[in-house]
């Protein structure tokens, strides 16, 4: 009885182990191909020249912004016509002259496990060398810890893994343009002047303490009686 007891238990164990087994390939199946290449860094390209123009379209959405060569400041062109926030579009700028990617994806991919077949996000970067001088970024799925999005050029099926922090403001941009936010004019400060108030000193009379002072009035000129006849 001992005997057939031990081989139920071994049973039940490899039932247990072949269904993790299947379930752990099952998930793995489902992921994205490809596997992180470990680099120190990774560029995705690298441009001497600052960036002087920038296009991010998704479907009927598009955001065009302009740098002014001889001020330096950013203008909205479409959707609207206004001034950019120089902050805002400036950091971006300077991460897309040389675009750093997390890691690159190594290994026979599908460009459809990470949102590349269709991409649904395109950013183009105009460089101030020439006037053709252009980078394209197609933006892919966000990972599944959204910490960053998977991208690729135009021209390549070679897949990167690029930090959110660079691609959530272009998104936002199609929804809400950076525009400049009017700069506060602060409220000009009054100063206020104290009325002078005269003071009054009272005198003492001969013999009185400090606390019987009286006021004293100088005695007008009395007229003196006529004699009688």
């Amino acid at each position: 009885m001992e005997r057939y007891r031990t081989t139920i238990i071994m049973a039940a164990v490899l039932i247990i182990l072949v269904g993790l087994a299947y379930f752990l390939s099952s998930n793995n199946a489902s992921a994205p191909t490809g596997s992180p290449t470990p680099t120190t860094q990774v560029f995705i390209w690298k441009d001497t020249s600052a960036v002087k123009a920038l296009d991010i379209v998704s479907g009927t959405e598009k955001v065009e912004l302009v740098k002014d060569s001889a001020t330096g400041d950013w203008n909205i062109t479409q959707p609207v016509s206004r001034p950019a926030d120089v902050f805002q579009v400036g950091n971006a700028s300077d991460s897309l002259q040389n675009l750093q990617a997390q890691y690159a994806l190594s290994g026979r991919t599908d460009l459809s496990d990470y949102g590349l077949a269709s991409p649904p996000l395109q950013v183009t970067v105009t460089f101030s060398n020439t006037s053709s001088s252009t980078r394209v970024l197609e933006v892919g799925a966000p990972t599944t810890d959204g910490a960053g999005y998977y991208v690729k050029l135009p021209d390549s099926n070679q897949v990167y893994l690029v930090s959110n922090t660079t691609i959530e403001p272009l998104k936002s941009w199609l929804t809400n343009p950076p525009i400049q936010q009017p700069t506060a004019t602060p409220v000009p400060i009054t100063p206020v002047t104290d009325t002078p108030t005269a003071t009054v000193t009272p005198t003492l009379a001969p013999g009185a303490t400090t606390g019987e002072a009286t006021a004293t009035s100088t005695p007008s000129a009395s007229t003196s009686p006529s004699p009688s006849p």
